[in-house]
């Protein structure tokens, strides 16, 4: 249908939770597809071209057909690909037949308009594919049950800091889907950033419950709770993230800093040097790194660590300014005795993934 008429196009036909089989439109696919095959089998020797058509559309259709469902759609647009050319050429062999035995103008004048109509829709659609934000409010346009789109298009309106839209679409998502972690997760970052720590706590928390192995409720939980002073409670949550994904760089720059605010600058290292392990170019892993050694008095390796930061931020106004103060130490003949309790801050990751 879509192939043969590309109207209400959208980049996501979600799955729906239930799927059943003897619904209306699902039977009126079986009643046309029955029909079709009937017909093209009544009409084998005198259209057999038509038959030959009718096989290769099955053959080329039958790996889109979800037999084996891959992804979060129930269909895609792409799947067109597969029965456009098929449907092109039957198109194409009935304006042939027409402009041989009846019309040949008609012909022409009607292939001519059906191909600028198609040219006309296809520029039209390129607008949906401008850029990620048309792509999902369109997506949100033609089915506002999407909980994917209405998660993906609050992940986008959270990166731009627009928190009451973003709040009004992920719980959107959740209306369509209750039990979608990575909405709740994304709520949660949302209302932390209002302040609102207890409801925040509470998506992160329903998040885990509903997939124990998604790793970013954890550690955004352990973001707030380190925001609000708890920070052996945040040490709990960061380490609970890495158990379910020890790769996470974000996680690892956030437990350390957790460390350095409680004195234990050694395990704070160890995992800064396991995120500059995992991501080289990671500013605040240097950063924080330096800070931990220059909270030791270390400052000739602080200087390096200040150093790789900038190398890998030019921008890094921070570890431009620890530097700066770690090299007038150095050429002060070493820090004061109270160096430790006056250094600088450490960089936290204030949230991390909101999809």
């Amino acid at each position: 249908w879509k192939a043969v008429a590309p109207a209400g196009l959208s980049p996501m036909y979600a799955m729906p939770a239930v799927v059943d089989a003897t619904s209306a439109r699902f039977l009126a696919a079986y009643a046309t597809i029955a029909l079709v095959s009937i017909t093209v089998f009544a009409f084998r020797r005198r259209w057999p071209a038509l038959a030959v058509a009718w096989v290769a559309f099955v053959a080329v259709e039958a790996p889109m057909l979800g037999v084996h469902q891959n992804g979060l759609q129930i269909a895609a647009d792409r799947y067109t690909y597969f029965a456009g050319p098929i449907v092109a050429m039957v198109a194409a062999l009935a304006l042939l037949t027409l402009a041989s035995r009846i019309a040949p103008r008609a012909a022409a004048g009607v292939g001519t308009a059906v191909v600028a109509a198609l040219a006309a829709a296809t520029w039209r659609q390129t607008g949906v594919w401008h850029d990620t934000r048309s792509l999902w409010t369109r997506a949100i346009a033609v089915d506002e049950r999407s909980a994917f789109a209405q998660n993906s298009l609050a992940g986008l309106l959270l990166e731009d800091d627009s928190v009451p839209a973003a709040i009004d679409h992920f719980t959107r998502a959740l209306a369509a889907e209750p039990d979608y972690p990575q909405a709740h997760n994304g709520l949660g970052i949302a209302l932390g950033r209002l302040g609102r720590t207890d409801e925040a706590i509470a998506h992160f928390q329903r998040a885990l419950a509903v997939d124990p192995g998604y790793d970013e409720p954890a550690g955004n939980w352990g973001v707030l709770l380190a925001r609000s002073g708890d920070v052996p409670g945040a040490i709990v949550r960061f380490e609970q993230a890495l158990a379910i994904n020890p790769h996470d760089a974000d996680i690892r720059v956030n437990l350390g800093n957790a460390y350095v605010r409680i004195g234990r600058f050694d395990d704070a290292i160890a995992q800064y040097r396991e995120a500059v392990h995992i991501r080289p170019d990671d500013a605040d892993a240097h950063y924080n790194w330096g800070v931990a050694l220059a909270q030791q008095s270390k400052l000739d390796d602080a200087v390096a660590e200040f150093e790789a930061a900038l190398r890998a931020r030019p921008d890094h106004a921070d570890a431009r300014e620890a530097l700066g103060r770690a090299q007038r130490l150095l050429r002060a003949a070493g820090p004061p005795d109270d160096y430790a309790a006056d250094a600088l801050s450490v960089t936290t990751r204030t949230s991390l993934s909101a999809t």
